[in-house]
């Protein structure tokens, strides 16, 4: 999904659907935002034209979500106004498997619409993917000079390729299932590893909060 600012329709992150009121994002897309000031846009592949929009009525952030320390715990849900209707081309994502291992070398799949440059002056219409294969945290850990936990995905694209602001909060998928969500990397696409939350660590946690 798009998550986009009320009053001008701009996107800004991205999303997922787990049930029929319940879209997942990360937390940094969403915190300190009114929850009138965005919406969930579904059923769409451009920003300019299709999908339904949603009202956002409730939010829970993950209570240990800690942007200062390698934005631990970047998950939030968001309970939208009514029921999302599935369709050809609106569906919910199956969760990854609880504790399941993605080894280093796994080709996975990013989508959002974010900015595809490094300067991000360019921003996409139409949603794009990426191939990108899992690294070993270690790895990471080395070249962004940051704590990288059991709860973090880390995977590269090669230079040039990578997410960049504006994907934020989109799937990282694999399998027909989501296992993580972009959360962060610094800089876009210059051959550095993003960093995405690891689905399979918050299942328990999901299940939990989006119900009614």
């Amino acid at each position: 999904v798009s998550i986009r600012r009320t009053a001008s329709d701009l996107h800004f992150c991205g999303g997922f659907i787990y049930n029929p009121f319940w879209v997942v994002t990360a937390a940094h897309c969403v915190i300190g935002r009114v929850l009138t000031d965005f919406i969930v846009v579904a059923g769409t592949s451009t920003l300019d034209q299709g999908g339904e929009k949603y009202s956002v009525i409730r939010r829970i952030n993950h209570r240990d979500y800690r942007p200062a320390d390698s934005w631990r715990n970047d998950i939030s849900l968001l309970r939208v106004d009514r029921q999302i209707v599935y369709s050809q081309f609106i569906n919910s994502i199956p969760l990854a498997v609880p504790n399941q291992n993605l080894p280093v070398g796994l080709h996975t799949t990013a989508s959002g619409w974010g900015y595809v440059d490094s300067r991000r002056t360019t921003r996409p219409n139409i949603l794009q993917t990426i191939d990108v294969q899992v690294v070993s945290s270690n790895y990471c850990q080395e070249v962004h000079n940051r704590s990288i936990y059991p709860l973090h995905i880390c995977a590269y694209g090669g230079e040039g390729y990578g997410v960049c602001s504006g994907d934020s909060g989109g799937p990282l998928a694999f399998g027909g299932r989501v296992v993580g969500i972009v959360s962060w990397g610094s800089p876009c696409a210059l051959g550095f590893p993003d960093v995405y939350v690891r689905v399979s660590e918050y299942v328990d946690w999901i299940t939990a909060n989006a119900v009614d």
